[in-house]
């Protein structure tokens, strides 16, 4: 894990998650896109349909560049995941100090913040964790078939 910072720090496209992944992967933030933008017509959808089609944009991008899927589960210090993500870098996200209406996303290592890509540094102010991210591989067939 590399800590690269967010860029975007507006209320409608801020790229915590951006920087998140780009930490995760180690790459520079221009590398990963900032999924907000790749909507289309983002502003004629509900915000049900808006985070399906930021989750798609993240999944299309994270499957065609590392053959990996981003997986979200509800989190929580006494799930009973943690002994499975002991020694693990995740993606979570909770409440945002500054918009109380949104989410932010960190890094956590064994239950702790480790890296927060907003200049604050203020994590979820207070607030716990209420999803963790993992990416997991895919299954693509060869094109003659075999795995």
């Amino acid at each position: 894990m590399k800590p690269v910072f967010q860029t975007d720090l507006s209320r409608e496209t801020g790229d915590c998650y951006r920087a998140c992944i780009a930490s995760l992967f180690e790459l520079p933030i221009e590398e990963v896109p900032n999924f907000w933008l790749q909507i289309p017509n983002s502003n004629n959808l509900v915000p049900d349909q808006l985070i399906k089609e930021w989750w798609l944009s993240i999944r299309l991008w994270s499957e065609s560049r590392y053959n990996l899927v981003p997986l979200d589960f509800k989190w929580s210090e006494e799930s009973d995941l943690t002994w499975l993500l002991k020694d693990v870098y995740l993606i979570a996200s909770g409440t945002s100090p500054r918009y109380p209406d949104l989410d932010h996303s960190v890094i956590i290592f064994n239950n702790k913040i480790v890296h927060d890509p907003h200049p604050s540094g203020v994590g979820f102010g207070g607030n716990k964790p209420k999803l963790i991210t993992v990416f997991v591989a895919t299954h693509k067939e060869s094109k003659n078939g075999e795995i």
